[in-house]
């Protein structure tokens, strides 16, 4: 009888360890996906013609080993120049893969806070005057919810969604000239889990 109890509990912390590590979301490092620029001159409205594949813009492709993506999730961390307060537009579109047409994932009204970028998380390039986002007013097109920090924290906030598949995804920013109220030198940094 101990010889059965102590297998069947070796069996249960066996299925108990098994089923962590199946679960496990594993976290993949921040990378950049729009690099620093002002606001982009086609804007959103480039999209109404130019959406389908065969003229699908640079985007920031989630790795894919076969015909899968490695990512169930992206979180966006976006930033800019100019101080708390400043603010940008940003729209965000999606493609599945070959042959899929340009979807419209959310629309994006961005306020800067005062934590600030002092390295970039990748190339240890120094910035000055650039801090995170710490608010977002989403405009939500995607079917699952996509979820962003809206608390103007001070602190660097994202936004989130489940991919649903989709593979490749491309920022527009626009309202962000860096003169008046609106931030200039706005980057995207990305990651996936």
């Amino acid at each position: 009888m101990k010889k059965h109890r102590f297998l069947i509990c070796a069996l249960i912390a066996l299925a108990f360890v098994a089923g962590f590590t199946a679960l496990g979301t594993f976290q993949h490092s921040i990378e950049i996906v729009r690099a620093v620029a002002n606001e982009d001159q086609a804007g959103a409205a480039s999209f109404q013609h130019l959406g389908d594949w065969a003229n699908k813009p640079t985007t920031w492709d989630l790795p894919v080993t076969g015909n899968e993506s490695e990512a169930n999730a992206v979180q966006f961390f976006l930033a800019g120049q100019g101080g708390d307060g400043r603010t940008f537009n940003a729209v965000l579109h999606a493609w599945k893969e070959t042959n899929s047409m340009a979807v419209k994932v959310c629309d994006v009204a961005v306020v800067l806070g005062q934590q600030r970028v002092n390295i970039y998380p990748d190339g240890n390039t120094a910035l000055g005057s650039t801090t995170w986002a710490d608010t977002y007013t989403i405009t939500d097109y995607w079917p699952k919810t996509v979820l962003a920090g809206t608390n103007a924290s001070d602190t660097a906030n994202g936004i989130w969604f489940d991919t649903m598949g989709f593979k490749h995804f491309r920022w527009d920013v626009y309202n962000g000239s860096g003169t008046g109220s609106e931030a200039g030198n706005i980057s995207v940094w990305g990651t996936y889990f």
